[in-house]
């Protein structure tokens, strides 16, 4: 379990303020003198600058000698003058800074950064967890569509196995009327009859189109119960009836001019019955193309309102999935660290920060660039662009700041 010990700092004592305020009062003097020493010793060396314009000697030299040795002395005297206020000075400066580090925002391990990594941490969990739910819901949503794509595929199928059926039967009931002869044709009416029930076996089903999310088996059960379905099978079966009983009353009221026609034939000369026949024949091709062409559009039409209806479900079942995920996620600074598994990994940093900046930039800037510096560069790469260093030697690592 993780160490719960309360954050500490070490501050120092209280500062003695009498003697704060004791050498506050002596710094005017000490400055003053301090001065005093400054402007003596740059006047007397500007003098000697002067005196070297006109040559040096050794005369000069020497002087200008005991010159700096007299103001190695005085930049001494004049430090130690000033040690005790500028120390003290120092001091109450770090009193206040340490006070600051503790709270300060930009800090590395005070009580501000301790607290914010423990936001950040909840906010990983919390991330993690959206997108755990977000990943589950994905793989429900693709299957909740392969389950709508087998529904649709399974419907259309069948409907246009009824569609192919009915428009085959019509044409047998249409070449039963077109077959009829003199000695058959009062007994026409017969020959149409019992057919108001679609045939059974019409309905086995093809298998179900292979799935990834969905299992042989669910994809089955999924295909028999449309295959079963009462609603769409009594409503595919009403279809079914309703066209062949038109078409058997169309049939039936042409019985009379067929055998008509089929006298004309029998009493006319061979020629006359040929032309006849092949009149006969001319109409019922162009019947048949008409009642081909009718199936064909409604086949498509079927086609084409089942995928409507499909792509209409699965957009309901995203939406719907996108509702239930709708959580207010934690407010985050997304980022990125770069984790060196290897010294080497060093120069890809390098190469990588060369190649994107380094080049372009002046010498003195690329003199006092740190490898630090580089791999936050790197860094900030990856999260504004997603262009990340390929190589075993490093590895990207998605941090979260709780904002």
């Amino acid at each position: 379990m993780e160490d719960q010990t309360p954050y500490t700092t070490a501050l120092q004592p209280v500062i003695d303020t009498a003697a704060l305020a004791n050498i506050v009062n002596q710094a005017p003097d000490i400055l003053a003198e301090n001065k005093n020493s400054h402007d003596k010793a740059i006047d007397y060396g500007n003098k000697l600058l002067q005196q070297s314009e006109q040559g040096m000697n050794d005369h000069l030299d020497q002087v200008m000698s005991k010159y700096l040795d007299k103001l190695r002395l005085t930049h001494k005297t004049c430090n130690e003058r000033r040690k005790p206020f500028t120390q003290l000075m120092t001091e109450v400066t770090k009193r206040f800074t340490t006070i600051e580090a503790d709270i300060d925002p930009a800090g590395k391990g005070n009580i501000f950064q301790q607290v914010q990594n423990k936001r950040n941490e909840y906010a990983s969990v919390k991330i993690a967890e959206q997108k755990k739910r977000e990943r589950e819901a994905q793989a429900m949503l693709e299957k909740e569509k392969e389950r709508i794509s087998i529904e649709s595929f399974a419907e259309t199928t069948l409907r246009q196995a009824v569609a192919k059926y009915t428009a085959e039967f019509k044409a047998k009931m249409v070449n039963i009327l077109e077959n009829m002869t003199l000695e058959t044709i009062d007994r026409g009416d017969e020959q149409f009859a019992g057919i108001e029930k679609i045939n059974p076996s019409l309905l086995i089903m093809p298998p179900a189109p292979n799935c990834i999310y969905t299992s042989k088996g669910e994809a089955d059960a999924i295909t028999e119960s449309i295959r079963t379905n009462p609603q769409l099978v009594a409503e595919l079966s009403e279809q079914y009836r309703a066209e062949v009983v038109l078409l058997r009353k169309e049939l039936i009221d042409k019985l009379p001019s067929k055998k008509a026609e089929l006298e004309a034939i029998a009493n006319s000369s061979a020629a006359e019955a040929e032309r006849l026949r092949v009149e006969a024949e001319m109409r019922k091709k162009a019947d048949q193309a008409r009642m081909q062409a009718d199936a064909d559009a409604k086949v498509k039409a079927e086609a084409e309102a089942s995928k409507a209806k499909e792509e209409a479900a699965k957009l309901d079942a995203t939406v719907n999935t996108q509702a239930e995920l709708f959580t207010e996620a934690p407010k985050v600074k997304e980022g990125c660290e770069i984790i060196l598994k290897n010294t080497a990994a060093y120069q890809l940093i390098f190469m990588f920060w060369w190649e994107r900046e380094g080049k372009s930039l002046p010498e003195d800037k690329i003199e006092k660039m740190t490898m630090a510096r580089m791999k936050a560069f790197c860094e900030k790469q990856a999260v504004a662009t997603g262009e990340e260093i390929k190589s075993n030697l490093i590895e990207y690592r998605i941090t979260y700041k709780a904002k």
